[in-house]
């Protein structure tokens, strides 16, 4: 039986939880081949969407303000994937794919879901999958580093794997690498926050989001960065006081709630195992350094778009990539242009695709937060509100991480930009459907009540 587009999607993102643990414990020697697992799976849905949507338009109605900038954007990328700094076609043709690949998701998602209740039950079940994942952090941090499961993509050698304050090692669940793990945690954190503050459940659900909560935090901390202690802490902000200035009277309502989430979320945080080891890496690290944290570090790796000089063209699309530099190695490709040592997402974009593709590409991704900040305004549905909120959150935090040199960053990423125009859709069957209901009461109504006439004793004759 030939699985529906949209079941491939999600086995899409389900299939974000086990390409690193193929990878690196069952097929590590099949570890570079299933790097693409993700991309067979996405490939299969977009082809079978266009089968079945034929000549319709395929992109949504509510996106279509972007388009410009979008084209602008995929154009340069292209241009760039052609530039003769790569050395071959090859490393051009799969650095487009490190920009491209999930974007069609903008066009599937607002179609995926029919109604609010079942995008609802995704969420849940999705979000839930963090109970096994965090218990198996728990086995993780628990195990020495020259346990298996402790393992990376590649690394055979204890001494390879990362730890942190007292020897403990930092932890990557199913994912190849850290990084990989540290969004997903982010992501679930996301959803969870506005599952427990927002959307209703049964009290096994809501115990089953209790418990995933305190999983999500915890392995946080497992994982020695600090980048998804920040994140939280920015979602939970940002989320907390924007429904507290726009939407009070809810805010109200979830503040139970909300008061809930934060307890766990601070218990989960102090009383995990790995809060002094991720103390101690934090006591000695200088912050200020980093522009993954620092805040002005990050305003000037959007600004100061020609900090390379010379290099302001671009050197092409995939030429700071790691999986370029492994292509290249397999297929003994010329290795075309030497590159600078860098570590940080904008740095690597400005130096790909130039100071016009840098913008292009930024502005595109401005683009989306403006989208979902209008989204959320817009949602009358509470529940609904709340989600463009989270897919709001989440976008806001990912903007100066990686993207394009993180896969699973840019599957959640671009299946987050696809609410932009499916909950307005959503909205607008939910609004259908209450004047439905309403219409159809409104006749019950009548007809219950020509059959009390129909049916009311006749007054007497006077005669």
């Amino acid at each position: 039986m030939i699985l529906d587009w949209r079941t491939w999607v999600k086995l899409g993102l389900y299939s974000v939880l086990i390409d690193g643990a193929l990878r690196k414990w069952f097929m590590p020697s099949m570890a570079n081949a299933l790097y693409f697992m993700k991309d067979f799976i996405f490939i299969v849905a977009y082809i079978m969407f266009l089968l079945q949507n034929g000549r319709r338009s395929i992109m949504p109605a509510e996106l279509r303000f972007l388009r410009p900038i979008f084209t602008l954007t995929a154009l340069i990328i292209f241009v760039q994937g052609l530039n003769p700094r790569l050395g071959s076609l090859a490393a051009g043709i799969l650095g487009i794919r490190h920009y491209l690949i999930y974007v069609p998701l903008l066009a599937l998602v607002p179609r995926m879901f029919e109604t609010k209740e079942e995008l609802q039950d995704f969420l849940w079940k999705y979000a839930l999958t963090v109970i096994p994942v965090g218990l198996l952090g728990w086995l993780q941090f628990s195990s020495p580093a020259s346990a298996r499961i402790n393992t990376y993509v590649g690394d055979v050698d204890a001494m390879n794997i990362t730890s942190f304050g007292s020897g403990k090692v930092r932890i990557t669940g199913p994912f190849s690498y850290i990084s990989g793990y540290v969004t997903y945690l982010t992501v679930i954190f996301g959803f969870l926050m506005t599952l427990i503050t927002k959307i209703g459940g049964s009290k096994i659900q809501k115990l089953l989001m209790m418990g995933a909560l305190v999983l999500c935090v915890t392995n946080m901390m497992m994982t020695g960065s600090r980048m998804p202690v920040f994140s939280a802490a920015l979602i939970a902000t940002f989320y907390i006081g924007t429904q507290a200035v726009y939407s009070q009277r809810q805010f109200r309502k979830m503040l139970p709630a909300i008061v809930i989430v934060g307890i766990i979320s601070i218990v989960g945080f102090v009383r995990s195992p790995a809060y002094k080891a991720f103390m101690e890496r934090m006591n000695k690290l200088d912050t200020t350094s980093d522009s993954r944290i620092s805040p002005t570090k990050q305003f000037e790796n959007f600004f100061d778009i020609f900090r390379y000089e010379g290099r302001v063209g671009g050197q092409g699309a995939g030429a700071y990539h790691p999986a370029t530099w492994g292509l290249r190695r397999a297929l003994n490709l010329p290795q075309g242009d030497s590159i600078l040592e860098l570590e940080d997402e904008p740095d690597r974009v400005l130096a790909e695709l130039g100071a016009v593709g840098f913008v292009l590409w930024y502005g595109t991704r401005f683009g989306f937060l403006l989208l979902l900040w209008i989204v959320f305004l817009q949602m009358r549905d509470p529940a609904l509100r709340s989600i463009a909120l989270m897919a709001l959150a989440l976008h806001l935090v990912m903007l100066p991480g990686q993207l394009v040199f993180q896969h699973t960053a840019g599957v959640y990423y671009w299946f987050l930009a696809g609410f932009g125009a499916l909950l307005p859709r959503l909205q607008r069957r939910e609004e259908l459907r209450a004047q439905e209901q309403a219409l159809l009461e409104a006749e019950e109504l009548e007809q219950e009540s020509l059959d009390d006439d129909e049916y009311a004793e006749p007054s007497p004759v006077r005669g």
